[in-house]
């Protein structure tokens, strides 16, 4: 998401996972403009040098009920890690461990900024923004990017933008990357 690396002041961020063999030197390639919470809120980022031990592919389809996995670094889960404190010491060698949830589809809608969005059950936190939503096959079918909490009534809903805004927005800068259009089924 654009809103988490936001404050890099050079274009220049740092990608941090226990997957990597070492810490990454990333650039931001393009950002979405900032906006009201729900605004199309995305940035591409272009690994200098290195690689990633692999990548997911975008699926298009969100169907309800579906099951998804959260993934990210929620802050009130891993500010206890001690990898995590290691880190924020410093020692970019550190990695908390990621934070993984499940839930399942409620809905997909355009949200009020007309952002199509899939609203989801994954318990998603500050720290999981810009993490993917991910179905049963292992594809990413969104970006985990707002929550809208309900204080009278104990509730919260999760909200990821859809893989099809991933793509639309990584061919305006250049890149090219396909959506998985094939049904999720998985065999016992």
């Amino acid at each position: 998401n654009r809103h988490v690396v936001e404050a890099s002041r050079d274009g220049t961020v740092v990608l941090i996972s226990r997957a990597l063999d070492k810490p990454l030197i990333g650039t931001i390639l393009r950002k979405s403009l900032p906006g009201a919470v729900g605004s199309l809120d995305l940035a591409l980022i272009a690994v200098r040098s290195g690689r990633a031990p692999g990548h997911l592919r975008l699926a298009s389809s969100a169907p309800k009920l579906a099951s998804v996995i959260a993934s990210g670094y929620p802050g009130r889960v891993i500010e206890h890690d001690a990898d995590f404190r290691a880190l924020q010491r410093g020692d970019l060698a550190a990695a908390p461990d990621l934070n993984l949830t499940r839930g399942g589809i409620q809905s997909v809608q355009s949200n009020p900024a007309g952002v199509r969005v899939i609203v989801h059950t994954a318990s998603v936190m500050k720290g999981n923004s810009g993490g993917p939503l991910v179905d049963e096959c292992g594809r990413a079918i969104g970006v985990n990017t707002y929550i809208n909490v309900d204080l009278l009534q104990a509730g919260r809903i999760s909200y990821a933008q859809m893989s099809e805004a991933v793509v639309q927005f990584a061919k305006q800068a250049g890149v090219d990357i396909r959506l998985d259009s094939s049904v999720c089924t998985l065999r016992d």
